[in-house]
């Protein structure tokens, strides 16, 4: 099964196949930082550097891991895991979606026999050949060891060192199988790429079945879980606030509103562009092209699937 991105008529169309998957992939071929830890909270760790960001859970004799850095990055990351923890063993493994910079130590820890625990929609997307647009990259199938053991459709519960770690679903938000992991005691979330920092826009993944809107009621749902003193750790970059979410999800609520009223006047994606839809966003989370394309074709996407009923 391969899936494509549906195209428009529409120059924003082409330019999509030339910049949209460039916010997916580009942490992916950049150069990494190295790897450094720091304490989220008493035996909470995070880890940087590793092409997507790492939650360590320490318990008595092992360890769960939230998300698995990239491929390249892999090696290094467990290295510098043992390193921290004495050479404990890694005894669970969760994907908050699919993308290799969270999902690029499932080879190592899947032939070692940890388990692996992701959404349904994770582990299927892992199983097929998936082409971002007409001239991104294409990613193959992932080897059986890779694949998550364990998934689940609307809530789980992990048990790890005393500690119930509530596993949560998000649909068809960044992707289809987004999930956040909520350490109620150390008040931390790990938010995946469900969240982002007031300079950054939020990436829509549409070929896996990301939408603007359930961005924005996946950004909601954060919101309601977290209270003002929670770490909210995202795939990617520093830990953010409960504020950060709910200005991420005023300007969802904003570019959304305006996608509807604009359309119903017969504007595309590049007349709304030419209008400044997200102008008063663009000094803060730079030139929103990318997000607004991309937006755009996973709206459209969205209101075409339900027509088809």
């Amino acid at each position: 099964m391969t899936t494509h991105i549906s195209r428009r008529a529409l120059v924003s169309g082409i330019a999509l196949g030339a910049v949209g998957a460039g916010a997916l992939w580009r942490a992916a071929s950049a150069a990494d930082a190295p790897i450094t830890a720091r304490d989220l909270a008493p035996g909470l760790t995070l880890f940087t550097g590793a092409g997507g960001n790492v939650v360590a859970h320490e318990g008595p004799d092992s360890l769960a891991l939230i998300d698995g850095g990239s491929p390249a990055q892999s090696a290094a990351l467990l290295a510098a895991v043992a390193e921290r923890f004495g050479g404990k063993p890694v005894a669970a493994l969760v994907n908050t979606h699919w993308h290799l910079d969270q999902t690029g130590s499932n080879d190592a820890l899947g032939a070692a026999g940890v388990p692996i625990v992701a959404h349904e929609d994770t582990r299927r997307w892992m199983t097929t050949r998936i082409e971002q647009s007409w001239n991104g990259p294409v990613f193959e199938p992932r080897d059986p060891a890779a694949l998550p053991t364990r998934t689940f459709y609307l809530r789980d519960e992990l048990s790890h060192g005393g500690a119930t770690i509530p596993l949560v679903w998000t649909p068809r938000a960044h992707t289809d199988g987004d999930i956040h992991a909520v350490f109620t005691e150390a008040n931390v979330i790990a938010a995946g790429g469900v969240a982002y920092p007031r300079d950054a826009w939020p990436v829509i993944d549409v070929a896996t079945g990301g939408w603007i809107g359930e961005m924005l009621d996946a950004t909601r749902t954060l919101v309601a879980t977290a209270d003002a003193e929670t770490a909210i750790v995202p795939a990617t970059g520093e830990p953010v606030t409960r504020a950060d979410l709910e200005a991420q999800a005023e300007m969802l609520d904003t570019i959304l509103t305006r996608f509807q009223e604009m359309s119903r006047q017969g504007m595309g994606a590049d007349d709304m562009l030419l209008e400044g839809i997200a102008d008063e966003y663009a000094g803060q989370r730079g030139d929103p092209t990318e997000f607004i394309l991309t937006a755009w074709d996973g709206l459209w996407d969205h209101m075409s699937g339900l027509r088809a009923f």
